[in-house]
């Protein structure tokens, strides 16, 4: 008898251990599944503002603006960042930013001009070409091919006109600026003497 109440209280443990362990557990109804998880997170995303940098971004503000070369003249827009800039500034500064920006205007000259004698340097020594294209002698001689060769020539030097005249009237434009604006940040015309108008001569 004793024996038999012994194995009775051993297998009690021993059982309700394996209800624990076999059983079901109450709180799984309470936590949601991973694929529930998963689903809540896609439905309801994070929201995150993004900065995207741009050329504007990258590119720093002048307080004077370059001289226009296309569209209407900025002179009055040039006038009024240089009064500001005037009112707030020593006279130091001052002269250092027109002197900066006035260099700005004289190397976009500058490189217009480049391009302008490079294009007519290189039409004279093509000139003869152009005039008479040369046909390949190993090949026989093909009227549609020159007359196809002569206008891909005519075609490229009229390109080459227009892109020159182009660049002379920026250049023009540039010049003549320059010559009004400089009766704003020096109207007595002595304080800077390297404020050069005639941009016609190599700066």
């Amino acid at each position: 008898m004793k024996v038999a109440y012994l194995l009775l209280l051993l297998a009690l443990p021993l059982g309700a251990q394996t209800q624990t362990v076999c059983g079901p557990d109450p709180s799984a109804d309470k936590d949601p599944s991973l694929g529930d998880f998963a689903r809540q997170n896609r439905k309801a995303p994070a929201s995150r503002s993004r900065f995207v940098l741009t050329d504007e971004d990258l590119t720093p503000k002048l307080p004077i603006p370059d001289i226009a070369i296309d569209g209407d003249s900025n002179d009055k827009e040039i006038a009024e960042a240089y009064a500001t800039y005037y009112e707030a500034h020593t006279r130091q500064e001052i002269d250092r930013k027109v002197r900066a920006w006035y260099d700005l205007q004289v190397s976009a000259y500058n490189r217009l001009r480049d391009e302008v004698a490079h294009i007519q340097s290189a039409q004279q020594g093509n000139y003869y070409y152009n005039q008479y294209p040369q046909y390949p002698p190993d090949e026989p001689y093909d009227p549609q091919k020159m007359r196809e060769q002569a206008a891909l020539a005519q075609a490229g030097m009229q390109a080459d006109q227009r892109t020159t005249q182009r660049d002379q009237m920026q250049m023009s434009r540039i010049q003549g600026a320059l010559v009004r604006l400089r009766m704003v940040v020096d109207p007595q015309g002595k304080r800077y003497d390297w404020f050069n108008t005639n941009l016609f001569q190599r700066q």
